[in-house]
């Protein structure tokens, strides 16, 4: 009796593990890790998302995301305009931020101003506060 319960057991555990397996979802991965600075792990599971065709704006928001905080403002942008082809505007605010970190003051201001004219746009206090914009009156 007590090795069928231990069979029972381990069954049961062993299909516990692999549904907890099939239901990570790496795009929520990436964000959790993004979230918690682990920014390799988030490009690399952002990055295993857009290799099963499962892309989105969303996630392109993210992944530039990931670059601009590694400072590669140019892949930053290239995913910010992949978002705006899937999400119009989208990827406005992001591609501004990165034209601002690469001392492209008149392109950001640009971007700025399409993004306070999307369907995306943040607060105003919330741009005024964001460092990427400090150097730019």
């Amino acid at each position: 009796m007590l090795r069928m319960k231990r069979w029972i057991l381990i069954w049961i555990l062993s299909n516990l593990t692999v549904a907890s397996m099939e239901a990570q979802d790496p795009y929520l991965e990436g964000i959790a890790r993004l979230q918690e600075g682990d920014l390799n792990k988030a490009g690399q599971l952002f990055e295993k998302v857009i290799e099963t065709g499962k892309s989105s704006s969303d996630l392109y928001l993210k992944f530039g995301e990931v670059h601009f905080l590694n400072g590669d403002f140019t892949e930053s942008a290239i995913m910010a305009e992949k978002a705006n082809g899937l999400s119009e505007g989208m990827g406005n605010y992001l591609i501004a931020r990165c034209r601002a970190m690469e001392g492209r003051p008149s392109d950001a201001v640009i971007y700025l101003e399409r993004h306070m004219n999307s369907g995306h746009k943040l607060a105003r206090h919330e741009i005024l506060l964001d460092p990427a914009f400090s150097g730019i009156e």
